[in-house]
């Protein structure tokens, strides 16, 4: 039996618009990981929409459509840190120390996370009723 090889972007990207990325593995006999992969290197799909979670929301805006290449940013991890702590799940001491380290930090300075397609995550200056984080383009 052959490697199996799925279609070029422009076909991957016609497929997924009426297909599951489980149908199309299914049609190409691959993985559904390996769709998802495709996908995302291609630029068909390039980042999971986040949910309207009110404690996520607080602390990672919905206008936010993080790129692939954004997703281990230092910043948008201790954000994400930040939502488990406070819906009280479990999270080990250093990453509780680094949010506390981040929130001090911000206080100190000013400043809140903003997040621009092009350069990732930033610290720029607050404006009245921002706290931690800003939908605000840096």
């Amino acid at each position: 039996m052959g490697a199996r090889r799925l279609p070029g972007a422009k076909e991957l990207a016609a497929h997924l618009k009426k297909m599951t990325m489980q149908e199309v593995a299914d049609r190409y006999g691959v993985t559904q990981q390996a769709v998802s992969a495709a996908a995302h290197r291609w630029g068909i799909i390039e980042s999971t929409p986040v949910r309207e979670d009110p404690l996520r929301t607080k602390w990672i805006p919905p206008e936010w459509v993080v790129r692939t290449e954004h997703n281990h940013d230092k910043l948008y991890e201790a954000l994400r840190w930040a939502v488990r702590i406070e819906k009280g799940l479990p999270l080990p001491p250093f990453k509780v120390k680094r949010v506390d380290t981040l929130k001090d930090t911000l206080d100190r300075e000013k400043v809140a996370v903003a997040y621009s397609r092009d350069r990732g995550f930033v610290l720029i200056p607050r404006q009245r009723g921002e706290k931690y984080v800003t939908a605000r383009e840096p």
